[in-house]
Order: C-alpha cells, then structure tokens, then sequence
C-alpha cells in the first residue's frame, strides 16, 4: 500500500507541475500571489494601530487598479471572518472598495473579537503574560521547552502526552486562548527566549511584529468557530 501511495502521489505531483508550466497555469499563479499580496496588505492595515478611518483610507490608495483581482481578495477575507485580524481586513477592504464607512464588527462575534484585538495590541511580553494569568499552565510548559535539550532546533508542538492549552484545539474557558493568535503568541515567545532575548526589551505590538509567527486563520475541521456575518 505504501509503494502504491508514493506512487500515486508522484504521479499527481507530475500532473500539477506540468499544468503549471502552461500559460494557463502560470497566470494562475501570478493571480494568485497578487491576490496573496493584497489580503497581506490589507491585514497589514488591519493590525496597524490606525483607526478605521485613517486605515480605510491607507488601505485605498494602495488598491490595485484590476478590480476583478480586488474582488478575489474580498471573497477570500470573507471566507474567513473567524478572527478579528482577518475580519477587520475583510471589512476595510470592502470599505475601501465602495467608498464607504467601515461597518462595526457583527455583534454575535464582537466580544471575542475585542478580546482578541485587545491581545494583538500589546507587546509580546505583556500578550504572553496575559495568557498566563489566563492559563496558568502554559509558564511551566514554556519553561520545560527552554531546558529541553535541542529547544533551539525545535518548533513549538504539543505532544499526544500534553494538554492543549492553548489554540483552536484547546478548551478554555476563557475564548481568546482557543484562537490561532494566542498559540502565534506563545510561538514567537519561545522563539525569542530561545534566542536569549527579553521579550520585554520591544514594546512592538504583536500586531505589528514583522517578524511575528502569527499569519493568519486557522480552522479546525469539527470544531465550530463564531464567525461574522454582517
């Protein structure tokens, strides 16, 4: 079964490789990394520290002339209004396409999407405290992680023996410690103790972190996740 697999499975990489040498596939490509490029601007806009208003109107002079690309973008954001980053990008670009005001956030999802922009505007010592008082647990689990041997070279994972405790697969109480952008909090937190570095040394915040881990949504097939709708 296994060889029968592998072979499957190159026979399928084979298929894609060679429509993506064709002009047809090429173009989409290209379509789709301007299209990739435009929702990174837009949750650029969306985790800056400007308001709607001034964000809106950043976002616009910086829309690409194809309108059609500009629509992709839309449709995309607004598959994915789980989080409060991609959906704030999602209601800026609309915004900034119509010309019209930046509607509210939906009020089924406005308190943990609060939460969660409350968490993404503070610096990563502080986001990452914060969590902690939350969730008590995940300072031992940190600290575990920096002694183990080889904690340079290994990513942040849970093993099957561990809790979850915090990201879409967890269970807390508490709804900001079950999102994709607490775990981006403590990934980058480990990633910058492992380097010997303070956390608290930038009072960035995890917003606009350049260099932040956290990249966008991440769903989990069976777990129902509040999203927007308005």
């Amino acid at each position: 079964m296994g060889f029968i697999a592998r072979a499957v499975g190159r026979r399928v990489a084979k298929v894609i490789d060679d429509v993506q040498q064709t002009p047809e596939g090429r173009a989409a490509i290209e379509r789709g990394e301007r299209r990739v490029a435009l929702v990174q601007v837009a949750a650029q806009m969306a985790g800056s520290g400007l308001d709607d208003d001034a964000a809106c109107a950043a976002l616009r002079v910086r829309l690409p002339h194809d309108r059609e690309l500009v629509r992709d973008g839309i449709n995309y954001l607004g598959a994915l209004r789980i989080s409060y980053l991609d959906d704030r990008a999602y209601r800026l670009l609309t915004a900034a396409v119509d010309g019209s005001s930046v509607r509210p956030i939906d009020p089924a999802v406005r308190e943990q999407f609060l939460a969660e922009a409350q968490l993404g505007r503070m610096s990563l010592d502080d986001a990452f405290a914060y969590l902690v008082s939350l969730e008590p647990r995940l300072h031992d689990l940190l600290e575990r992680r920096l002694e183990a041997p080889g904690s340079k070279r290994n990513g942040f994972r849970f093993s099957r023996s561990e809790p979850q405790l915090v990201g879409p697969l967890a269970d807390s109480p508490h709804a900001v410690v079950n999102t994709d952008l607490a775990r981006g909090v403590v990934v980058e937190y480990l990633s910058v103790r492992r380097d010997g570095r303070q956390a608290d040394q930038d009072p960035t915040p995890f917003f606009e972190r350049k260099r932040r881990t956290f990249t966008g949504t991440f769903r989990v097939f069976g777990k129902t996740q509040p999203s927007a709708q308005n």
